[in-house]
């Protein structure tokens, strides 16, 4: 064999013209994808951005009720103090043997209770913003495969 037959030919021609048209249709869905895709991206950042917002809004009541409470917090750690101190000095007015008394040592027992609690204020900090990077277009990588067929010539060369 030293050329390509007729059938070959047209077998060739007619694989390389499927191929084209394959190539074709592969290029235009690829170009609704993307395009599609941006469409949806664009709703996907549309939508982060508006629960980025009422994430933001609603920690705002979050926060100020955070602040309410370790404010009340900080008044029940101040008045477990002050109740400390006061059977302190209770305790400070009585002798030494009655220290050493069941009574004493009971007192001793409930101003270490007092003294020892300390509620722990809240620390809650406020959600990080929700961000997704933008995925890249698909593009169409086999634009040289269709004039592969044509490359190799029909004869043997001299």
């Amino acid at each position: 064999m030293t050329k390509l037959t007729k059938p070959m030919i047209t077998e060739r021609d007619e694989t390389q013209r499927a191929l084209a048209e394959a190539h074709a249709d592969l290029e235009a869905a690829v170009e609704t994808f993307n395009t599609q895709r941006g469409r949806h991206w664009g709703d996907l950042v549309a939508a982060l951005e508006d629960y980025n917002e009422q994430v933001t809004e609603l920690w705002t009541a979050v926060a100020e009720a955070q602040s309410v409470y370790n404010a009340a917090v900080e008044r029940a750690n101040t008045w477990l103090a002050d109740v400390a101190s006061d059977i302190e000095a209770y305790m400070n007015d009585r002798s030494e043997k009655w220290a050493d008394s069941p009574r004493g040592q009971a007192y001793s027992a409930w101003h270490d209770a007092y003294e020892s609690a300390t509620l722990e204020e809240s620390e809650l900090e406020e959600p990080a913003e929700v961000e997704v990077d933008e995925p890249e277009d698909l593009e169409v990588q086999v634009d040289t495969q269709i004039d592969l067929l044509d490359e190799p010539s029909e004869a043997l060369p001299e």
